[in-house]
């Protein structure tokens, strides 16, 4: 039978269970199942609190920061959405295979994410419960999917398997207007220039966050001849959910601190003097060490 038709298994680590495996057809996602103390095996669904993210993809193969990453971004989701109680969540599954991670908490946030997905997954709009950070919390499952052996990403609540694909995305990003514009000014350091395709980069002062400059072939030569010094640009910015400066349009540049000055090799030729190497020159000096 061919690869992709054959179930393959593999070890759950969870130390509750006496054996347990994922059930993976051709590096989709399947069945979690466990055998008891008798050997029978059993299928094993989620609680009725408990969310479960999957990243499907070859065994071996996932980056481990995927995983990480796909933790957080669901604990970050949970939080997110209002409830009567401060949310309180725990790590109640973790199996490798593909790579499967499942949290408990209170059944009301549960309700509350599965009717949501269901609302992002055909519109752009915050779905109700959930707030700013939940929506960019799913962005940030989202972009799991980028990491090396990850092929698809996905949410499951009551049995149910979301898709955290490029259409969930796109509404994520359009519910909460993830970028606007505005005029504005930035402070740092610009580096990374790049003449053909007339970008460069800032690293802003204070935050150190990067943010990508974009200037017409007029203002090339002014750009250039700024790098590495300490400028303030503005133009027309670009802000983030978060109200954090993502990229500008530059119109105006003014340097503040120039570059520090490169040391040239002339410039330090000589500068120890003769006595040095006792008024040997530099070829006779290094003879003569070596035949020390």
């Amino acid at each position: 039978m061919s690869d992709l038709l054959s179930p393959r298994l593999a070890p759950v680590a969870n130390a509750s269970r006496v054996f347990g495996v994922v059930l993976v057809w051709g590096g989709k996602i399947g069945r979690t199942f466990e055998r008891d103390a008798d050997n029978e095996q059993r299928e094993v669904g989620l609680r009725p609190d408990e969310i479960s993210v999957e990243l499907a993809g070859p065994h071996g193969r996932i980056d481990p920061r995927a995983v990480g990453e796909a933790i957080l971004a669901l604990d970050k989701m949970v939080r997110g959405v209002t409830g009567d109680q401060p949310a309180s969540t725990a790590i109640s599954h973790l199996a490798i295979g593909s790579a499967v991670a499942s949290i408990q908490t209170d059944q009301r946030r549960v309700d509350a994410l599965r009717e949501g997905l269901a609302t992002i997954a055909t519109a752009a709009e915050i779905p109700s419960g959930w707030s700013v950070d939940s929506v960019a919390a799913l962005l940030d499952l989202h972009r799991t999917g980028k990491r090396g052996g990850v092929e698809a990403v996905g949410l499951r609540i009551a049995g149910a398997l979301s898709d955290i694909d490029d259409i969930v995305a796109a509404n994520a990003k359009r519910s909460i207007g993830s970028t606007r514009t505005s005029l504005g000014s930035v402070r740092g350091e610009l580096y990374r220039y790049n003449g053909r395709q007339r970008t460069a980069a800032l690293s802003q002062a204070g935050t150190l966050k990067i943010v990508a400059v974009y200037f017409s072939i007029g203002l090339a030569s002014k750009v250039r001849s700024a790098l590495d010094g300490e400028v303030e640009i503005w133009g027309e910015v670009t802000r983030n959910v978060y109200d954090e400066i993502e990229s500008i349009v530059l119109e105006g540049l003014e340097v503040t601190a120039t570059p520090k000055a490169q040391v040239a090799l002339d410039d330090v030729v000589g500068l120890f003097g003769a006595e040095w190497t006792d008024g040997l020159d530099s070829v006779e000096w290094v003879r003569r060490q070596r035949d020390c």
